[in-house]
């Protein structure tokens, strides 16, 4: 956590106080730090991550996660290997053996197929047919051998959990209950929550979510599953693995409508990085009136070390203080041992300010209380006085 610091200053013509505080750490990933990378994702699955219960195509969970993420980089695949009817067996690898009873892989739409397609994550959405077929927690066994073959080709899974069906069987309800809270603690932060958005309070599916056949979700179901995808922040965590740490300074801007000379006025600075997540200390250095600019003004330096950024977060930084010159400039710079592109770490502002007339009323005798005075204004030459 950024400390509120303080510091005052002593110039010639003008004591000047900056004040530097943090406004909250951005938890929002910063979408600019994934522009420059592509990444492919393959879903595996049975009717739900086909599209079913979707009243068309770009409605899917899928297709609509695909949406998402060409929004952050047109180059972007996410490839849908889904079949209708699915079950975990027929995902597993092509070489696996089924128990007598159990159904085959299908190499076509398998784990092996996925691994082949060299993607960069995978994600695995069966919502109840194993139940539903009377397979029960057999499941956990065929994900946890899925988790493996991908972890050691070196490609993180995700596995949603089931979601509500609308089974009579108590038994079913329990089984998929107990499905659900495996894989959250199982497989934490790479499990995704497909369940409690959508249930009811009978273990169904909410009428609002159903597309009414007590099995599939609806258009407004497929859009909350895309939003929990896009909540575990799939492309953020291949960005933190592959990319090494790069700050930048985003943009400077004013926050005060308008810029007095006689008051402190406050300017927000943006700094992101881009890349992984570094601890490393950060150095944030600012410049007032670079080189004399402005009217004769002298160079204001503030420096502060801070703690480092998470991988893609942003962070908005606010200065105060007033201006000793009617024309400014700001130059923002950070410094970190762990960044490596430092030809981006810097940001020059060139603002001005409005000057503050002199006020005093017409005449030189006292003003009393009842009296009602004519106020005259005083600017230098060729500037425009606004009441």
């Amino acid at each position: 956590m950024w400390e509120l610091t303080k510091r005052q200053f002593m110039n010639p013509c003008l004591p000047i106080v900056i004040l530097i505080s943090l406004l909250s750490l951005s938890i929002n990933a910063q979408e600019d730090c994934l522009k420059n990378q592509a990444f492919k994702v393959v879903v595996l699955g049975s009717s739900t991550a086909a599209g079913s219960g979707a009243s068309r195509p770009d409605s899917a969970w899928v297709n609509r996660y695909r949406k998402y993420m060409q929004s952050l980089n047109p180059a972007n695949e996410v490839i849908n290997l889904a079949q209708g009817g699915y079950n975990s067996y027929r995902l597993m690898p092509t070489d696996y053996t089924p128990p007598a009873g159990r159904p085959a892989p299908d190499p076509a739409r398998n784990i092996t197929q996925a691994i082949a397609r060299g993607p960069d994550a995978i994600i695995v959405n069966l919502p109840s047919n194993d139940v539903a077929a009377g397979y029960g927690i057999e499941q956990l066994a065929n994900f946890d051998t899925m988790v493996g073959r991908a972890t050691r080709a070196g490609i993180p899974i995700w596995i949603t959990t089931t979601q509500p069906r609308n089974f009579t069987n108590q038994l079913q309800i329990q089984l998929q209950l107990l499905v659900r809270d495996s894989i959250l603690i199982k497989y934490g932060d790479f499990a995704i929550d497909f369940w409690s958005p959508v249930v009811d309070a009978n273990n169904w599916i909410y009428p609002y979510f159903s597309a009414g056949d007590g099995v599939h979700l609806n258009d407004n179901g497929h859009r909350v599953l895309n939003k929990k995808v896009i909540e575990s922040r799939i492309p953020y965590y291949l960005v933190n693995s592959n990319l090494p740490t790069d700050y930048t300074v985003e943009n400077i801007w004013p926050t005060d409508e308008i810029l007095c000379h006689d008051r402190p006025h406050s300017f927000a600075i943006e700094i992101t990085n881009l890349g992984a997540a570094s601890n490393a200390p950060l150095n944030l250095e600012l410049v007032s009136n670079i080189n004399g600019y402005g009217d004769g003004g002298r160079p204001l330096m503030f420096q502060n070390t801070v703690s480092g950024l998470g991988a893609c977060v942003s962070d908005t930084i606010t200065m105060t203080f007033e201006a000793n010159n009617l024309h400014n400039q700001l130059q923002v710079s950070l410094t970190s041992a762990d960044d490596t592109i430092p030809n981006n770490n810097s940001l020059v502002y060139d603002y001005s300010v409005y000057p503050a007339p002199q006020i005093f009323p017409q005449g030189k005798r006292p003003i009393c209380y009842i009296d009602i005075p004519t106020l005259i204004a005083k600017a230098k030459d060729a500037e425009t006085i606004l009441w």
